[in-house]
């Protein structure tokens, strides 16, 4: 799938799942798949707990943001998450998704 598609599609099931607070969600969601990249399976917990490190934030408002995220990448099919709480990639994501920079994503 070309970058640009893939992009656009993470866009839109952001918004939809996280209306009010889109932004973060991209913001989480490039995080996320920057972490599976080079993880493609961590405990749902240290997942939470080092995105939200990285970007700086804590707080209830960020698990719900990571939730929203989270749902948004299993509904595109890009993460399952397996009992007990596993996160696992099972699809590879665009070969230049690595270049991709956060800023990119509110243009």
């Amino acid at each position: 799938m070309p970058m640009e598609d893939f992009m656009v599609m993470l866009r839109r099931v952001i918004e939809e799942e996280l209306p009010q607070n889109r932004e973060e969600g991209y913001k989480v969601a490039m995080a996320m798949l920057s972490y599976l990249q080079r993880y493609w399976s961590v405990g749902e917990l240290r997942l939470k707990f080092d995105i939200a490190k990285q970007l700086g934030s804590t707080g209830e408002n960020i698990m719900r943001i990571e939730d929203g995220v989270l749902r948004a990448l299993r509904r595109l099919g890009i993460v399952e998450v397996v009992e007990p709480g596993v996160v696992n990639r099972v699809k590879e994501l665009p070969k230049e998704f690595v270049k991709v920079r956060l800023d990119s994503l509110f243009t």
